[in-house]
């Protein structure tokens, strides 16, 4: 129902460069999306979250999606460069599968903490806890097309034992990068003190 997500749009204050902002990146190279979501505790309630900023790179036709470099500010990694120079980035956390170069490069920099996120347990437990978090009204974002598409597009799967679950695709042509990346920077959001 596309009413959750949609009732939990707020007008947030534009974000500044002294509140503390975990950044949570979702790789891909062709036939997905590269995602990216900026997420803060709540500007009000402190105990809740807000999504501050959302962004998707996509494949060109037939071809690959660049990571890029620190100098190239509209590639995934030239932007995250943006992000760090530009606001307080206490955390960057990503599925290492396709970005272990990328988050052992900002370790060795080491003016942001880097963590993989685990796409096992930390996963299912960051899933489940974004889906309390949207039911509970602990979430805001700011009507971002991209994510509430991501969103949309969204659905859970449930172990046999009901008591796990992961964001899943709701159909396999469909794009959930924002979805999983808000999830994780929700989970890391609240998992320290900021």
């Amino acid at each position: 129902d596309d009413s959750w997500w949609t009732n939990l749009r707020e007008d947030l204050p534009a974000l500044d460069a002294r509140t503390p902002v975990i950044v949570a990146l979702d790789a891909a190279t062709s036939n997905d999306s590269f995602g990216m979501a900026v997420v803060s505790r709540h500007p009000a309630r402190r105990a809740d979250v807000a999504i501050r900023y959302a962004r998707e790179w996509k494949p060109p036709k037939g071809g690959l999606i660049r990571f890029g470099t620190k100098a190239e500010p509209e590639t995934p990694r030239g932007f995250l460069e943006y992000l760090i120079n530009t606001h307080n980035v206490v955390q960057v956390v990503a599925d290492p599968y396709q970005l272990h170069a990328m988050l052992t490069e900002l370790r060795d920099d080491g003016r942001v903490y880097a963590k993989s996120f685990d796409q096992g347990r930390d996963r299912l437990e960051a899933d489940a806890q974004f889906r309390q978090l949207v039911i509970n009204r602990r979430v805001a974002h700011d009507g971002n097309a991209a994510l509430a598409e991501h969103v949309k597009n969204a659905n859970i799967a449930v172990d046999a034992q009901s008591r796990k679950l992961r964001i899943v695709k709701r159909e396999s042509s469909l794009k959930i990068d924002l979805a999983v990346c808000a999830s994780m920077a929700c989970y890391a959001a609240l998992g320290i003190d900021m």
